[in-house]
């Protein structure tokens, strides 16, 4: 079952929650399967499946118990020309960075007419795919740098004597 995709802003708080999946398969063929009662591991809550002509994110929902479950219900987010793989391995833990990636990444591609553009062509990307340097992966659909919430930090005094040089001292 296939839903609709997103127009707001994804951007999973964890990278554990993004399944991979690797196939030869088209990405036309990638659609047209029943996902439903396939297994899934229990952390999954979208899966990125790299077909042989480009990827196919869905949004993932399952039941039961244990460490693989049931799959319910599939939603694709993106597919091939709306999903840009990021070349680059990076900080998956630094947000503000990925997120910057990802809006400028799509700005590009929204804003590019050059179809001589290998990097951008005539794609309109709306999904950026990461690669960490442990080899995880992550993604933001539909990047919005307004929610990047900053926060002006005072002063910070570290505890007296610190933690860490405390706890050192004792062994």
């Amino acid at each position: 079952m296939q839903g609709t995709i997103q127009d707001t802003m994804i951007f999973p708080e964890a990278y554990k929650t993004v399944g991979m999946s690797h196939t030869d398969m088209t990405i036309a063929e990638v659609m047209a399967l029943d996902s439903t009662n396939e297994s899934i591991y229990f952390l999954s809550e979208f899966v990125l499946v790299d077909a042989a002509d480009g990827y196919v994110l869905y949004r993932i929902s399952h039941t039961g118990d244990g460490l693989m479950r049931n799959v319910s219900d599939d939603e694709v987010i993106a597919w091939g020309s709306q999903i840009y793989h990021y070349p680059d391995e990076v900080n998956l833990h630094d947000r503000t960075r990925l997120l910057r990636l990802a809006d400028s990444v799509c700005k590009k591609s929204a804003d590019s007419d050059d179809s001589t553009n290998a990097d951008n062509g005539n794609n309109d990307y709306d999904t950026v795919v990461f690669t960490g340097f442990d080899r995880h992966v992550t993604f933001i659909h539909n990047p919005d740098p307004s929610a990047i919430l900053m926060v002006d930090v005072v002063d910070v005094v570290p505890p007296h004597p610190s933690g860490l040089s405390h706890i050192v001292s004792k062994l």
